[in-house]
């Protein structure tokens, strides 16, 4: 036998370095268990991140309204609706374009004809098709296609603690229940006094004067989910879409998102009642925005008496925002 050649039992030893199964498994669970705490820590920093943002374009919205109110001695209409297509010139969004730095948007619009689903005549699209990003609040998935090609907007003008109707189409059949908080009528007015919030949708204007609760008391915007809301998801364009119609009747957050057909009506998002709530997709409640440009974050448990009078601008009962 050749003696240079080495047996395999005269090779130097060479350990082998690795995982074994057991402890590969064991590893995985480890990151699994950091993922699932770090995880809701990086979601609420995300949310938090998003809020802020949202805050911010509520910021934007009440200055515009500032400075409408300085310019022209009153606020503008919720929306100009009602009486037939003729008369359908906007709303509360489109009104405060010059205030947000939107001027060439606001030009686009014929003033003297209905404005709803006017075409850019830059592009022949409609005007309502442009994203605003002042009216879009991140934490929302705002998609723009909802029901009809538009863009979205998620804060609405609030008629405050005003009655609802029933949609007999996708009815809500508790809808009294709300209505027993209302202060004011559905739309019977005749001068803003008629009606208890800052905003309606057919063409009556509010100036401070007819806010003797004070505007730093009172609410003038509130959140809302076009997801969740037939008359917001018409677009942040549309005559009709919810301005100077959301009211705080309806509790913060009530869930009407449901868009399939359901036995209960009054989580549809069609259903004429619920879906004019203030709503938002941030926990526990959602942001008002007050006349002296104040931003509030309301709780879902807000008392319903306590919330009627923050939403109603001459009703004697003043309360103070925490």
């Amino acid at each position: 036998m050749n003696q240079n050649k080495l047996s395999h039992k005269n090779l130097p030893r060479l350990d082998r370095f690795g995982f074994t199964l057991v402890e590969l498994l064991v590893v995985i669970a480890i990151i699994g268990v950091l993922v699932a705490l770090l995880l809701p820590a990086v979601q609420a920093a995300r949310e938090a991140a998003r809020r802020s943002s949202c805050q911010n374009n509520f910021k934007q919205q009440g200055l515009a309204l500032a400075l409408y109110e300085e310019a022209r001695g009153e606020y503008p209409a919720g929306a100009i609706w009602g009486g037939g297509p003729r008369n359908h010139r906007g709303s509360l969004m489109i009104f405060m374009l010059p205030y947000i730095e939107q001027q060439a948007v606001y030009d686009l619009f014929d003033f003297t004809m209905n404005t709803d689903d006017q075409l850019n005549p830059n592009t022949m699209e409609p005007i309502g098709n442009l994203p605003i990003e002042t009216y879009k609040c991140p934490s929302d998935e705002h998609p723009d296609d909802l029901d009809h090609d538009r863009a979205m907007s998620n804060y609405a003008g609030l008629k405050g603690s005003s009655r609802h109707i029933n949609n007999s189409g996708c009815s809500c059949r508790t809808f009294n229940t709300w209505n027993s908080f209302a202060l004011s009528p559905y739309e019977s007015f005749q001068t803003a006094n008629d009606y208890a919030g800052v905003f309606t949708r057919i063409g009556i204007v509010t100036k401070q004067e007819h806010i003797t609760d004070g505007i730093s008391q009172t609410a003038y915007m509130g959140e809302t989910v076009p997801e969740c809301s037939a008359h917001a998801s018409n677009g942040w364009a549309m005559s009709n879409n919810g301005q100077g119609l959301t009211s705080t009747i309806v509790p913060i957050n009530f869930d009407s998102c449901i868009r399939e057909r359901s036995r209960e009506g009054c989580n549809r998002h069609c259903n004429w009642n619920t879906e004019l709530g203030v709503k938002s997709r941030h926990p526990g409640g959602a942001h008002l925005l007050y006349g002296d440009g104040s931003i509030q974050f309301l709780s879902e448990s807000i008392d319903m008496w306590t919330y009627q009078y923050i939403g109603a601008k001459a009703d004697g009962e003043v309360i103070t925002p925490e």
